[in-house]
């Protein structure tokens, strides 16, 4: 039904009305023009219209109202995001590990189990350490940034270090108090092992990771199923990074590794705007654990990891002592002994998979050989098997029988063979009856910590040696016999550790008649060196096939001289 109204005014239509409805023109118009208006219909159709334009421009700032965060760095913001997310608090981390001495400061760091724990019960635990950048999305990292975090990495291994063994030197006396604290605190986290715990000199991995934005193709990141990635991915391929100084040493202080993941964008300003505590710790955990299990997998891509433990017979330390050079940065102890035993990870670089040059084949064929070489030397002393970084060692080895009869204790010292120390000095020396034996065996007094045996030096004395030549001072094997029993039962065989002065004020207070001064040799071990003739030795000593003899002086034989004194078993 159309009813035509003369209004008698021009009306604004079309697109002219519409911008003055929607873009608060109208408002505008009628607050320049409502002072010209007098009489009364005239302002009561100005009202009717201002409100009208009034209601329209309310309703369009209602629809178009949006929230923005403004930010002159928000690289910043980024970083602040993803600590948020990840890290643990800093109120939660020591001093020097975030911010550091040398004026670095580390964007995430967070405390969780070892790469190479293998239970949650074991406690076992490391610094990961993280770093956030809001690159151009697609970009790659920049050179600075991944050696940044190398640097990040050796600094906490050197706090750590400093934290449990060089305390005194590394920190000033006033912070002494507190450090004590975080050792109580972080005593489940020791990058390297006390010396009589671990004779591997080996360092546990530091996990080094670096978060990059992205916006998936789809712009999704509301994921509510918990079974797919956290939102969270790989940025290639080749995104994992490893630094060395030695190859094929993944236990060396210097072999450090860097992932880099590229996290979606949407979803973390999801998360962090949210602020609801029980999704955030989901993702933390869901993220954390994707760390630890893909980096455990690049490891176990690029090397090859076993567990071995030694045969009854074989002492473990003595044999990592003896072949160290071979052994350094390959083996480390990852855990306490289990039942007596030693458990000891061993890792050796797997040849590249696909070699596109002739220096990665002549590569190939050193790591090929270095582990052949590697095997065949652990084979002799220890059982291997198998086991990736997770796995229960312990279950690996059930099927080893460890018991060893009474009968054979003897058997149960280290084999040494004379022919592995042909150009060594082996010094041959007495003592005197079963005291004499307790009191170089023996850890008593307040001055002795070690097993030592000593022998004369100084001006003047019969039986002395000159103790500055290496071949007395380094002696790398002592035989002892009963001078007044002497029987093959009572013949004893040690490894030597070091060497010591020791002042004949000491010695004395260790209950030794002393004379003088000592050349005092730190034991090792207990060993056999397979059966000797030593009276047979002694004779050719009294005979001066050896120089100068004074009964009971120690002799001093080469290996290749020691030699041709073997028995037949």
């Amino acid at each position: 039904f159309r009813a035509p109204i003369n209004c008698n005014y021009d009306l604004i239509t079309g697109t002219k009305f519409n911008a003055y409805r929607e873009k608060g023109v109208g408002k505008r118009r009628l607050l320049q023009i409502k002072y010209r208006y007098y009489s009364d219909i005239s302002l009561q159709l100005w009202h009717l219209c201002y409100a009208f334009f009034e209601q329209q421009h309310n309703i369009n700032l209602n629809c178009e109202q949006k929230e923005y965060i403004l930010a002159r760095r928000f690289d910043v913001v980024f970083e602040a995001i993803i600590d948020e997310l990840i890290g643990d608090p800093r109120t939660n981390i020591p001093r020097g590990l975030k911010d550091q001495e040398d004026g670095k400061r580390v964007d995430h760091m967070y405390r969780d189990l070892a790469l190479t724990n293998y239970a949650q019960e074991d406690l076992q635990e490391i610094y990961y350490i993280g770093d956030s950048k809001y690159y151009k999305i697609g970009a790659s990292l920049e050179k600075k940034s991944i050696y940044k975090q190398y640097t990040y990495a050796r600094n906490v291994i050197q706090w750590n270090i400093n934290l449990f063994f060089n305390e005194n030197l590394a920190f000033d006396a006033k912070d002494i108090d507190d450090l004590k604290e975080d050792k109580k605190d972080y005593k489940s986290i020791k990058l390297r092992h006390d010396n009589d715990m671990d004779v591997t000199e080996g360092y546990d991995i530091i996990p080094n990771f670096f978060i990059s934005a992205s916006v998936r193709k789809d712009r999704k990141y509301d994921a509510k199923d918990e079974n797919i990635r956290p939102h969270l991915n790989k940025k290639n391929e080749h995104s994992t990074y490893i630094t060395y100084q030695f190859v094929n040493r993944l236990f060396d202080r210097d072999t450090l590794i860097l992932s880099h993941y590229d996290v979606n964008f949407l979803y973390i300003i999801y998360l962090y705007a949210r602020n609801k505590p029980n999704e955030i710790v989901w993702w933390k955990d869901k993220v954390r654990n994707l760390f630890r299990k893909e980096i455990r997998d690049v490891l176990s891509s690029k090397f090859e990891m076993f567990m071995i433990t030694a045969k009854p017979n074989i002492s473990a330390e003595a044999f990592i002592r003896d072949h160290f050079q071979q052994l350094n940065g390959k083996l480390f102890k990852p855990f306490e002994d289990y039942e007596n035993r030693s458990y000891y990870s061993l890792a050796l670089q797997r040849p590249i998979e696909h070699p596109k040059s002739t220096a990665d084949i002549r590569r190939n064929d050193e790591f090929i050989r270095d582990q052949e070489n590697i095997m065949t030397l652990l084979k002799g002393a220890f059982f291997i098997e198998p086991c990736a970084f997770g796995e229960n060692p312990i279950e690996k080895f059930a099927k080893y029988d460890f018991s060893t009869p009474a009968k054979n204790m003897q058997k149960r010292l280290t084999v040494h063979f004379i022919e592995n120390n042909l150009n060594d000095s082996f010094l041959i020396g007495i003592y005197n009856g079963p005291d004499h034996l307790r009191w170089i065996k023996s850890r008593k007094g307040n001055y002795k910590c070690d097993d030592i045996y000593n022998v004369r030096i100084g001006n003047n004395r019969p039986g002395s040696v000159n103790y500055s030549q290496p071949f007395y001072n380094t002696p790398k094997f002592i035989i002892i016999y009963d001078k007044d029993n002497y029987s093959k039962d009572s013949c004893l065989a040690f490894r030597v550790k070091s060497y010591d002065i020791i002042k004949k004020e000491r010695m004395l207070l260790m209950d030794y008649d002393a004379k003088g001064d000592y050349l005092g040799y730190i034991l090792d071990e207990q060993v056999t060196l397979g059966n000797l003739d030593i009276p047979s030795i002694i004779k050719d000593a009294i005979a001066g096939k050896f120089g100068n003899y004074i009964k009971y002086a120690p002799i001093y034989l080469t290996g290749e001289q020691l030699l041709k004194y073997r028995l037949n078993e």
